[in-house]
């Protein structure tokens, strides 16, 4: 999993190999047949966010060739390929949240690695970020899912083209946001004298890696991410409803029911002052019932991996986590 934390370098490598519209290609042999491309984006009706900086590559069928290009919208630059049939991917470009960590380079100088292995990572969060969340004295019960980045938003494009010889082809990218929005909603009950200053949590069995061509994600690795804007949303006696949303490219349960190790783990920090001083305590919840129940994913059509069942979910956290106003031995 230390490939995950160190996608700078290999990001930095990749933009001295992408030149801006200019291609990087492979030719094994075939027809020497010419076909000029452009590219534009045809956002769908009524999408103001689509970003306009996309690593594109193409690969021909017969008698291989790739391209591969950096591309920002509004470049009108004609590029010169060979004529085919081709399969095209696009992805948005975002180098603080995603890197093909290497897998574009190896694409466009190797005639036979396969556009299926052309990846996009999630940034890793590093190994102090847990930390820096939860401070020093955090016990991490479920280490074999290291933090990584929000998904925040990857829009992608998958399609065959076809370049005939002697005309200009404008090839329209309609790309389509990958990420799903969850909200989480939970609940904490405390005693009359304590008071709560701060909750954070996090979900495990989120996937860190996506293929554009085949739109799946990978299940055989998986981290967690933690939950933004954490807020109160309703109060009934000493029961106070959360609320707390995340951006990703999946969710997957756990295989086993355990309440604290594996993915679909829901993991909840809750600081509090109490009679006696401060207290800190982590709880956490399996929550794999409500993630299948809430049928986020699916193997698609071809049968690759696994793909989003929907855009967006919202999962209710089953446990109460209960707050007295004891301390906790050894705070």
């Amino acid at each position: 999993m230390k490939y995950i934390y160190t996608r700078i370098s290999a990001f930095l490598s990749s933009l001295l190999l992408l030149f801006s519209c200019t291609s990087v290609e492979v030719l094994q042999s075939g027809a020497t047949e010419i076909a000029e491309i452009t590219f534009s984006i045809r956002p769908d009706e009524g999408q103001t966010d689509c970003p306009e900086h996309f690593s594109i590559a193409l690969a021909r069928h017969i008698n291989t060739v790739h391209y591969v290009y950096d591309w920002t919208g509004g470049q009108e630059d004609t590029n010169t390929v060979m004529t085919g049939d081709y399969y095209l991917i696009a992805f948005s470009v975002d180098e603080q949240i995603y890197d093909d960590n290497g897998t574009l380079d190896r694409f466009a100088s190797t005639p036979g690695f396969s556009m299926r292995n052309v990846s996009i990572d999630l940034a890793g969060m590093g190994d102090g970020y847990a930390t820096g969340l939860y401070g020093d004295g955090w016990n991490d019960a479920n280490e074999g899912f290291p933090f990584v980045s929000d998904a925040g938003h990857l829009f992608v494009e998958s399609i065959p083209v076809n370049l005939p010889a002697g005309q200009l082809t404008d090839i329209a990218l309609v790309p389509e946001d990958v990420t799903m929005e969850l909200a989480f909603t939970f609940s904490i009950e405390v005693e009359n004298s304590v008071q709560l200053t701060s909750v954070k949590a996090d979900i495990s069995g989120v996937p860190v890696m996506f293929y554009p061509m085949t739109g799946t994600v990978s299940h055989e690795v998986l981290g967690r991410t933690s939950l933004s804007g954490v807020t109160e949303i309703a109060r009934n006696g000493n029961r106070i409803t959360f609320e707390g949303r995340v951006r990703v490219l999946g969710l997957f349960p756990s295989d086993d029911s355990s309440p604290e190790t594996g993915a679909g783990i829901f993991h909840v920090q809750i600081s509090s002052v109490i009679p006696s001083g401060t207290k800190v305590q982590d709880e956490s919840a399996d929550i794999r019932n409500v993630i299948r129940g809430a049928k986020l994913m699916k193997i698609p059509d071809n049968g690759a991996g696994y793909c989003r069942n929907t855009d967006s979910a919202e999962l209710t956290v089953p446990t109460i986590f209960k707050v007295t106003d004891k301390p906790i031995s050894g705070q």
